[in-house]
């Protein structure tokens, strides 16, 4: 509550100094015909799902680190078998089958050396642990056929064993970092140089050359190509590349790799908190940029932090009345545009507040300008260490209408829209190990919407309307090139939305079915309302994803049902709203009051 009266505080002075003076100001409220003012405060509360990831390690899927966690360490340094090929040797000097060794292939000879090794230790080795070895040691001596053995491999293995084989591999091609391409981001290093480059030691590639190579291994080993995707994003130290894979069987769960660390999501975790990066490299920007294995971009994902940007200023990338977060808001608005404070918990764990001031202005009839700015404090908490961040956000859309037909019963707007997000953020970083790190960093992007709106008015009262648009944006042709490729326009998603309205007894009811297509899935929505006394409305709907095989960072893509409760008088808006997430298993109520004071002070009534 404290938090709220000091939020209130300095939201009605920013907006009491917000003109060239507060005479100035004054005037404006007090002797305009139409002069309004308006207050209001929203608090959205709920039991989130944590964030946090489970665990994350490590992964050298080798033998050699099998033998040095092995309880039985000390027989296999006894027997002079702590490598793979020091086990093979010993194999082939005892046993009288050279030809069923000679005649066998990788699999086999992996079972033989398995079976060997636990009659000399009395301890069970998994054959796929040697099979891996013998796989990734024929990548490196054959670079341009890298794939033959892992395609193989890939039935025997599941699906985190898999992870672990691309895991191992991030770290030793981490090893081989190229510092030069860092520094100048130019060219692309495929795969095939990156196992050159391990056989050589010469510098191999960075990020999202290790990240895609990742990926292309995993797809070898059996992965569909459609469930991997290269996550790039803003640090506290620059631009970086991680691997995100959902899961086949079932898309809901999320495994990601950066370089050799290994972490799989959380169950109930839903939509971007899947992406967070649970070590050092935390995010600190408003977007993730989404990949496919091709290295061709298919969409952006808000960060948690731009998930509650957008909410608190309404944008029209917001997402429609769910949040993933909890959210208090105290807002004034009057002449000069609203002026907010704003406090919020994200399912990460974030914490976050700030002030912020929003104005539209008409630059025309049909052309539109909104302009968000919002200074906030930001702490995040990962298992690598503590991000204090401090930030200002800027978003500007604006709206021109190319086209309006309308007649009696029907009316029909076609236009475009242009979103510009950007952030600038001053952060600072603790590691556990008690080091610090400043850093500044900057992260955008624009978006281009083409739109269309109808509505019509049919017989009986009835009426009908509709829009539907589609979003893009310009990003990398390759992210393994980054800006040394080029760039080029991206679909990011496509929006239909259908509303019919129609008198049901003394009241009017209403349907609304709406659908979101990306690259990487569907998700739909679908509500119905009935509203009455002319002030009144109840609804009831359900959201989601449309097929299982939509990963569980899509927005929107976690299902659950909602109901909700409107209440619009001349002067007061009052609204309560309950929803349940059946993917996390939490539920989430809203309430939002608002005020409006008219100079007038006439007298308000609802039915």
């Amino acid at each position: 509550m404290l938090f709220l009266r000091v939020t209130c505080l300095i939201a009605l002075l920013i907006y009491s100094f917000d003109s060239h003076s507060q005479e100035a100001a004054v005037q404006d409220l007090r002797f305009p015909p139409m002069t309004q003012f308006s207050v209001g405060l929203s608090v959205t509360y709920g039991d989130l799902a944590d964030a946090r990831d489970e665990g994350g390690f490590h992964a050298y899927y080798s033998y050699e680190k099998h033998v040095a966690n092995s309880p039985l360490k000390s027989t296999y340094r006894s027997q002079g078998i702590q490598n793979l090929e020091a086990l093979e040797r010993k194999y082939l000097s005892s046993t009288e089958y050279l030809e069923e060794w000679n005649n066998a292939g990788i699999e086999e000879r992996s079972r033989i050396l398995s079976l060997f090794a636990e009659d000399l230790t009395g301890e069970s080795l998994d054959s796929s642990i040697v099979q891996a070895e013998y796989a990734v040691q024929y990548a490196i001596d054959n670079p341009e056929n890298w794939a033959r053995e892992f395609r193989s491999l890939g039935p025997s293995l599941s699906l985190e064993e898999k992870f672990l084989i691309a895991s191992q591999l991030g770290g030793q091609f981490l090893e081989k970092y190229n510092v030069d391409r860092a520094a100048d981001g130019v060219g692309v290093v495929t795969i095939e140089e990156l196992f050159a480059s391990l056989a050589s030691g010469a510098p191999g590639g960075v990020c999202r050359d290790i990240s895609k190579a990742q990926g292309q291994i995993l797809n070898a080993l059996g992965v569909p190509e459609d469930n991997i995707f290269i996550i790039a994003y803003t640090t506290p130290g620059a631009s970086h590349a991680t691997l995100a894979v959902a899961d086949p069987d079932n898309p809901q769960k999320i495994l990601k790799a950066n370089y050799d660390y290994f972490t799989q999501s959380a169950i109930g975790v839903q939509e971007s908190a899947l992406l967070q990066e649970g070590g050092r490299l935390i995010e600190t920007g408003i977007n993730y940029r989404v990949y496919g294995l091709d290295g061709r971009p298919v969409g952006t994902i808000p960060t948690e932090v731009n998930s509650v940007l957008r909410d608190v200023f309404d944008s029209t990338l917001a997402k429609s009345s769910r949040t993933n977060f909890n959210l208090y808001q105290i807002a004034a608005q009057g002449p000069l545009g609203t002026t907010l404070a704003f406090g919020a918990e994200t399912a990460g764990g974030d914490q976050i507040k700030g002030v912020g001031h929003q104005f539209v202005y008409p630059l025309s009839p049909s052309n539109e300008l909104k302009f968000s700015l919002a200074i906030y404090q930001r702490d995040a908490f990962r298992n690598g260490g503590q991000l204090s961040q401090d930030a200002i956000y800027l978003s500007l859309e604006n709206r021109m209408e190319l086209l309006r037909f309308q007649n009696e019963t029907t009316q029909i707007t076609a236009g475009v829209m242009t979103l510009v997000e950007l952030q600038y953020a001053q952060n600072h970083f603790r590691y556990n190990s008690g080091n610090e790190h400043e850093s500044e960093t900057i992260d955008g992007n624009s978006y281009f919407i083409g739109f269309v709106e109808a509505e019509k008015e049919l017989s009986y009262g009835s009426r009908v309307s509709g829009d539907a648009g589609v979003v893009g944006y310009l990003d990398f042709q390759d992210v393994s090139a980054g800006p040394d490729g080029g760039f080029q326009p991206v679909f990011d998603h496509f929006y239909l939305n259908g509303q019919f309205e129609f008198g049901l007894g003394e009241g009017v009811a209403d349907t609304e079915v709406g659908i979101v297509i990306r690259q990487f899935g569907e998700t739909g929505h679908a509500e119905f309302g009935y509203s009455f006394n002319d002030a009144n409305r109840v609804y009831v709907g359900a959201r989601g994803r449309l097929s299982d095989e939509t990963p569980g960072f899509v927005p929107d893509s976690s299902r659950e049902l909602y109901a909700g409760f409107d209440r619009r008088c001349q002067n007061r808006t009052t609204r309560a709203y309950y929803s349940k997430n059946f993917d996390s298993d939490t539920s989430q109520a809203n309430l939002e009051f608002r005020i409006l004071l008219d100079r007038r002070r006439h007298k308000r009534s609802c039915r």
